[in-house]
C-alpha cells in the first residue's frame, strides 16, 4: 500500500485538504467496500462502467444551451443554461477548494481505469447523474414522479457503481455526490423560477411576452454599450478564473466559452424588462433547415475542437482559447437569429 497524498496534492493556493483518516474505521470501511466491488472483473462490467461514466460527463452539457438557442428553443435553452451554470460552479467550487486524494493515490493495489489527478470529493459523475435526469424531466415536462424516481435511482446507482468499479472514487465520494446532486437540482429550479422573473423575462411562464419586433442588427446597435460592458466583464472574470493564483478549473475556457454567449444572448436580446417591443428579438416561427443544421453542427464542432485544444494545449493560453470560443459562439447565435421573425 502506498501513501502518495502529499506528492499528488496540487501545489495551488487556497486548496484545503480534507482530513485523511488513514487508520480510522470510516476510512478503512471506505476502502474495504471499494475493494469488494473491484473483486469481480469482467468485460461486461467494464464496458457498463465506461458507458455510464461517458453519459454522465459534465462536458456533455457545455454545448447544449448554445444549440437550443440557435434552434430557437428558448424555454428549453433557458432551463438548460440555468442548470449548466449551477452545475459547473456548484461542483467546481468543491473540487477546486477541497482536496481529497483519489483511491489510487492512497493504495497502489486499487485497479484504476484512468489516473485523474483532481480531487476525489465529490464524485461529479454521480452529481451529473442526478442533475441530468431532473433536467431531462424539466425540459420535456415529463410529469411522472414514479418513473422519474426510478430513472434517477437506476442512473445514479449505476453511475455510483461505475465510479467505484473504475477506481475513481470512494463510497463516501459517490454518496456525497448524490446529496449534492439533489441540492443543485433544488437550486437550479429555484433560479429558473425566480431569477429570470426578477429580470422581467416571462418566456418560461408566459410564452411570447418577452419577444419583440427588433432585428438582430437593430438590437446590437441599440444595446451596444451594454453588450461591450458585459463582454468585458465576462472576459475579465474568465481571465481571473483561468490564471494564477486562482486557476479555478482546467475546463474554464471550454465551459465559459460555450455558455457565456447564450447567457448574454438570453439577457440582452430575449429579455424585455421594460416591456418595450423593440428591446427584444422575435421568436422562431418556421425553422430554416440550413440555419438549423448550422445551429446543431456548429456548436458541436466548437465543443469538440475546444475540448481537444483545452486538453492538449498550454494552460497559459486558456484565455486565448476562451476568446476564440466566445467569439465563434456569438457568431453562430447571430447567424441563427436571422430566422427569428418580428412579432
Amino acid at each position: 500500500m502506498a501513501s502518495l497524498t502529499v506528492s499528488m496534492k496540487p501545489s495551488v493556493p487556497l486548496l484545503l485538504g480534507i482530513a485523511e483518516y488513514e487508520n480510522s474505521s470510516f476510512n478503512l470501511s471506505d476502502r474495504y467496500i471499494l475493494n469488494q466491488i473491484q473483486c469481480v472483473r469482467n468485460k461486461f462490467l467494464f464496458f457498463f462502467s465506461i458507458f455510464f461514466t461517458a453519459v454522465t460527463s459534465i462536458e456533455l452539457i457545455f454545448p447544449m444551451p448554445l444549440i437550443l438557442f440557435c434552434l430557437g428553443a428558448d424555454v428549453a435553452g433557458t432551463i438548460v443554461l440555468t442548470y449548466a451554470l449551477v452545475l459547473v460552479f456548484g461542483t467546481q467550487l468543491l473540487k477546486r477548494f477541497l482536496w481529497r486524494p483519489r483511491p489510487w493515490m492512497l493504495d497502489d493495489t486499487i485497479i484504476v481505469w484512468k489516473r485523474d489527478k483532481t480531487s476525489s470529493f465529490p464524485s461529479r459523475g454521480v452529481v451529473c447523474s442526478v442533475v441530468f435526469c431532473f433536467l431531462l424531466s424539466d425540459v420535456t415536462h415529463w410529469d411522472h414522479p414514479i418513473w422519474l424516481t426510478l430513472l434517477v435511482a437506476f442512473v445514479s446507482i449505476s453511475t455510483s457503481f461505475s465510479r467505484l468499479y473504475l477506481g475513481a472514487h470512494f463510497l463516501s465520494d459517490v454518496v456525497s455526490g448524490l446529496f449534492i446532486g439533489f441540492l443543485l437540482v433544488l437550486l437550479s429550479r429555484h433560479f429558473v423560477d425566480s431569477w429570470w422573473s426578477f429580470l422581467g423575462c416571462d418566456i418560461l411562464t408566459s410564452p411570447g411576452t418577452c419577444y419583440g419586433s427588433g432585428t438582430i442588427l437593430h438590437l446590437i446597435v441599440s444595446k451596444l454599450v451594454s453588450l461591450i460592458v458585459a463582454i468585458v466583464v465576462l472576459w475579465c472574470l474568465t481571465l481571473v478564473l483561468t490564471c494564477r493564483p486562482l486557476i479555478f478549473w482546467s475546463k474554464s475556457a471550454l465551459s465559459f466559452g460555450l455558455m457565456f454567449p447564450p447567457l448574454l444572448f438570453r439577457i440582452l436580446f430575449l429579455c424585455n424588462p421594460g416591456q418595450n417591443d423593440k428591446d427584444a428579438l422575435g421568436f422562431v416561427l418556421e425553422s430554416n433547415w440550413l440555419l438549423s443544421c448550422i445551429g446543431v453542427v456548429g456548436p458541436l464542432l466548437l465543443w469538440a475542437a475546444g475540448w481537444y485544444v483545452c486538453k492538449n494545449g498550454r494552460a497559459q493560453r486558456n484565455i486565448f482559447y476562451y476568446t476564440i470560443l466566445f467569439v465563434s459562439s456569438c457568431f453562430l447565435l447571430g447567424i441563427c437569429s436571422l430566422q427569428r421573425v418580428s412579432t
